[in-house]
């Protein structure tokens, strides 16, 4: 038999009463776990939600990208998903790292594997639409990939259920496929970034960021 945990959980329109009690199955919500991507300025607008009217200050459990993207924790409820909160993770008994460990294990295992070079040199790779699919982001094997394109490979996550994957040679190759993501995140549901990704020194970094070291470094 599963151990169920309960959580007290007070609203402010209960304020004056005993907190609304609910039971988790602890096993259950564990399972669920997914790190998802989400965009720039994701976390601050929930924490200003979820702090409204709320004495703790809780806050959702969420790690910032070297990209600027953030990588957030959420319950997959099936047809929808529900945000995580500190007060969530506790009630699992987690620690934030642990929970954070655990979303991006599972959430992998339901995705495809990146490309091989031979896919990914013929053009440009765009993903059906898949649930989580732009956390393929946080798998292992991009920078391999990455050296057999000549350091050429692009990623972009124009929306949460898109990834695109390819390795432009040219400085029009590019452009052309900046334009093509633009599109894909300006007709997305769930937008995420127009922007486009590469590797450098085993993280992301958009491509303006990259240029932006180089300056520095030439200077």
């Amino acid at each position: 038999m599963v151990a169920l945990s309960t959580v007290g959980i007070t609203t402010p329109a209960l304020a004056e009463k005993a907190p609304v009690s609910i039971k988790i199955n602890v096993e259950e919500e564990r399972a669920s776990l997914r790190l998802v991507v989400r965009s720039a300025g994701y976390t601050a607008q929930r924490n200003t939600i979820l702090q409204q009217g709320n004495k703790d200050k809780i806050s959702i459990v969420s790690v910032l990208d070297p990209s600027g993207l953030e990588f957030v924790l959420v319950s997959d409820q099936s047809t929808t998903s529900k945000v995580m909160d500190s007060n969530h993770i506790a009630a699992l008994g987690l620690s934030t790292d642990q929970a954070v460990a655990l979303g991006r294990k599972q959430v992998l295992a339901t995705l495809p594997s990146i490309p091989e070079y031979s896919d990914v040199d013929e053009g440009v790779i765009t993903s059906p639409n898949i649930d989580y699919i732009a956390s393929l982001f946080l798998a292992e094997g991009w920078d391999r990939l990455n050296v057999s394109l000549g350091g050429n490979l692009i990623v972009a996550i124009p929306s949460d259920d898109i990834i695109v994957i390819s390795g432009p040679k040219t400085t029009d190759e590019r452009a052309k496929l900046k334009d093509y993501v633009k599109l894909k995140y300006d007709d997305a549901n769930r937008a995420v970034s127009d922007a486009l990704y590469t590797r450098k020194d085993g993280k992301w970094m958009a491509l303006h960021q990259e240029d932006q070291a180089v300056a520095r470094g030439a200077n």
